[in-house]
């Protein structure tokens, strides 16, 4: 009895550990939890970062909008470049917020606390030809944020 209880119990917490463990490395803190965040512009932000507080200006001439595939969550995307650069467009740092942005702005001074990572499947091809049809190039090292909205 004892055997058949650690041959179920013991895979079950090995995995869960691996688990946990991968989603602490990812974020840079444990599940529930903040990673330690630094301040950053949008030429310093890298994948090495994990929490940021990032300092810049977006650009919200560009107003892209992500839903879910059940259409309970709705993401709105913007392109974020150094303070007070209102007509570059060379895109290095994208914000993801669940925060709509004001739709009377073009461009906000913003300070946005989030998860810095690759965009990986969140920034697909439609969202990068938004972008490029809109003026837009995109960094070969394109930094998603994904903004802390609590």
């Amino acid at each position: 009895m004892k055997k058949l209880i650690l041959t179920i119990l013991l895979p079950c917490l090995l995995v869960s550990g691996v688990a946990l463990g991968v989603i602490w490395w990812d974020r840079g803190a444990p599940p529930g939890f903040r990673p330690k965040v630094v301040d950053v512009t949008p030429d310093q932000v890298s994948y090495d970062n994990r929490g940021v507080r990032l300092h810049g200006t977006a650009h919200y001439t560009v107003r892209l909008v992500q839903r879910s595939s059940d259409g309970s969550r709705t993401w709105y995307l913007f392109p974020v470049l150094p303070e007070g650069d209102t007509i570059g467009r060379t895109v290095r740092v994208l914000v993801r917020t669940t925060r709509k942005p004001d739709p009377m702005l073009g461009f906000e001074d913003v300070r946005v606390e989030g998860l810095a990572r690759p965009p990986g499947a969140d920034i697909g091809p439609d969202v990068r030809e938004a972008l490029i049809t809109a003026g837009y190039t995109l960094d070969d090292k394109l930094v998603l944020v994904e903004a802390f909205d609590d």
